[in-house]
């Protein structure tokens, strides 16, 4: 018996096209220009020292604008030449000054969110590379080059970054679910949270399962098997449900769970490499996580308007 053919998805071609020709447009709202004297006054008013020349808006304009285009901060001084057609009075700021606006700058993710309920969670984690020198480094030298560890938490319908954390390679992807769990669960009603073997721990499963979420976890293949388990743990009492309905059948949990969603975290980690690169110009881990939030917040926008 042949299996039904997968449907074939129609995409109009030239729409997305030009939706991703134009997506440098989604970062750039003329009305940062507008009302710029009133702006300021506000902004300096009681301010000891030198004063703002450049509202938050603007800085916010310029540094998702140089994250989306891969600038550095002098490349993003050059950028000012082209807002200066607009607003022929502005003056050029330096890369040092936008270097110091950029860093101190309040970036909020979730104003790049746009669903907040009935949310199906996708938590994993990647590597990143905290400098971009050559293998041979480490071949030649033996020096261990290390990395960087991202955690997202992806809403596997709009592939939009609910929420971060970036960590050192030494820390234990488990270490961190119940945390950015709990972060999200502030902002978002989630309805099922999905991962893989690397969170299987039963204090997630109790977490999930106390705030009435479905804990899509992959249980480990060496787990006990489930017919000596004691019925009255109640400490493990809900892993060893799921994991008992693992073990006997897989196919039948995955489709009950939807663990088939999970792979779209992996998505999201491949595009946003791609589109963000591998490592970093920061240097400092302060800087670096700001720098990732950057790019969520850009990941976001992105995801936001793309069409079919």
């Amino acid at each position: 018996m042949s299996s039904p053919k997968t449907p074939i998805r129609n995409r109009n071609w030239k729409e997305y096209n030009n939706a991703l020709v134009s997506r440098a447009e989604l970062f750039f709202d003329p009305k940062v220009l507008e009302n710029w004297d009133k702006k300021l006054r506000k902004m300096n008013k009681r301010k000891n020292g030198r004063r703002f020349e450049y509202p938050d808006d603007f800085i916010k304009t310029i540094a998702l604008l140089g994250t989306y285009f891969g600038f550095t901060y002098r490349k993003i001084e050059e950028l000012m030449k082209v807002f200066k057609m607009f607003m022929p009075s502005l003056k050029k700021p330096d890369h040092s000054t936008v270097h110091r606006r950029i860093l101190k700058m309040d970036l909020n993710l979730g104003d790049s969110i746009r669903h907040r309920k009935g949310l199906i969670v996708s938590i994993d984690s990647s590597g990143l590379k905290v400098h971009n020198r050559g293998e041979w480094i480490r071949h030649k030298h033996k020096v261990r080059r290390g990395y960087l560890k991202i955690h997202f938490a992806v809403n596997t319908k709009t592939r939009e970054i609910l929420e971060l954390e970036s960590t050192k390679e030494e820390i234990g992807d488990n270490r961190r679910f119940r945390p950015i769990v709990r972060k999200i669960l502030k902002n978002y009603r989630l309805k099922k949270v999905l991962a893989d073997a690397a969170y299987d721990d039963h204090r997630n499963f109790n977490l999930l399962d106390s705030k009435k979420i479905i804990p899509a976890i992959k249980t480990k293949r060496n787990s006990r098997e489930f017919k000596w388990w004691k019925t009255y743990d109640r400490k493990h009492r809900v892993r060893r449900k799921y994991a008992a309905m693992l073990m006997t059948d897989y196919e039948k949990w995955k489709r009950k769970v939807g663990y088939g969603k999970r792979w779209i975290s992996e998505v999201v980690f491949s595009s946003f490499k791609a589109n963000f690169g591998e490592c970093f110009s920061s240097k400092k881990m302060e800087n670096i996580e700001k720098e990732i939030l950057r790019r969520a917040y850009v990941h976001n926008v992105m995801m936001n308007n793309m069409k079919n």
